[in-house]
């Protein structure tokens, strides 16, 4: 039978760390779309659903970074327009993380 029970992670500092491996993974992107813009593509619907994922665990403090990655994966954009988004996401990641640590 399906356990439809929520779990979140409290461990602020287990939120940090996967933060901090998050903002890697969204930085991958520009080197990925300079190499060959089509295949981010397929990396970025596989981070969507990881940060999705994690999102749930997280309760719902990720809605803005997926909706940001979700605006690169649905339109086309020019290297500076994914640039600038992959920035806005990175730093906003980066506030969500200080934030955790700083309530700690």
């Amino acid at each position: 039978m399906y356990d439809n029970t929520p779990y979140y992670i409290t461990d602020n500092k287990t939120k940090a760390l996967y933060l901090e491996l998050l903002i890697k993974k969204i930085f991958r992107i520009l080197p990925l779309f300079e190499d060959s813009p089509e295949s981010i593509y397929v990396y970025l619907g596989g981070l969507i659903i990881d940060i999705d994922s994690a999102n749930h665990l997280f309760n719902g403090i990720l809605i803005e970074p997926i909706i940001k990655l979700n605006s690169i994966n649905i339109n086309k954009l020019s290297h500076k327009q994914i640039r600038k988004i992959i920035l806005e996401t990175t730093n906003i990641v980066d506030k969500i993380r200080r934030d955790l640590i700083d309530s700690e």
